[in-house]
């Protein structure tokens, strides 16, 4: 009966580790999928994805691209990820557009990332860096729960519009996160012709900061009372 009981025992723990590194190996493999997308509202989007031969970057999570795009000159630098699956960076840095007259969008957006505990926090930036002749430039970010690819489930934050060189921040919380995730930051561009703006836009999660608080206060309590206990 003792062998029996350990047998199953043995099992049921190899059940679980097998089912961790499954769970695991899921996480990993949805997580890496990037791509930039343009759109100008006249021709098809492209979209420019990692690893693609439009990608001139030979770095597995970095995406840049160089090139015409409608009436549009483009050139990408870096569409990156940083931090960690639970709590990431993605940029979309130094976009540089010239030439074209019209509205121009461009995404950034990666695919997979969590496990992440609810709530957490996000923090957001936009800059015009510099602008020759007129125009204007608005930043968005979104998390969406359904982990698509250039998903708008959810607006975290927004900035703008600028048309001289600027710079902005936003944070804030996401009350719920489903795992795995996307992040998303979109940057529109209205240009008049003949002139040329270079911009960057990030979005990180971090963790919730009121939850951290109180966490420490609880602590902070408990400690306390077991303190006028002994003391007593």
């Amino acid at each position: 009966m003792r062998n029996s009981g350990w047998k199953m025992m043995k099992m049921t723990l190899l059940m679980l580790v097998t089912l961790t590194l499954v769970m695991i190996a899921g996480i990993q493999s949805a997580y890496a999928q990037s791509a930039i997308k343009l759109d100008d509202g006249i021709n098809a989007p492209l979209v420019i994805a990692d690893g693609s031969l439009m990608d001139v970057s030979p770095a597995s999570g970095v995406v840049t691209y160089s090139g015409a795009y409608g009436v549009f000159n483009v050139l990408v630098s870096t569409g990156v990820q940083s931090g960690t699956n639970s709590y990431p960076v993605i940029g979309l840095n130094t976009f540089e557009v010239n030439s074209g007259s019209g509205t121009l969008t461009a995404w950034y957006s990666n695919t997979g990332f969590g496990p992440t505990s609810s709530p957490a926090g996000y923090d957001m930036s936009g800059s015009l860096s510099s602008i020759v002749g007129s125009g204007t430039v608005n930043f968005y970010s979104y998390i969406d729960n359904t982990d698509t690819l250039f998903g708008e489930g959810t607006l975290l934050g927004s900035l703008g519009p600028y048309s001289s060189v600027d710079s902005g921040i936003s944070s804030g919380s996401v009350a719920t996160l489903s795992n795995p995730y996307s992040l998303t930051t979109k940057t529109t561009v209205n240009l008049t012709a003949g002139s040329m703006m270079q911009t960057t836009a990030n979005v990180a999660i971090v963790p919730e900061p009121i939850s951290s608080t109180l966490f420490i206060v609880g602590a902070a309590t408990l400690g306390f009372r077991r303190f006028r206990k002994i003391k007593k």
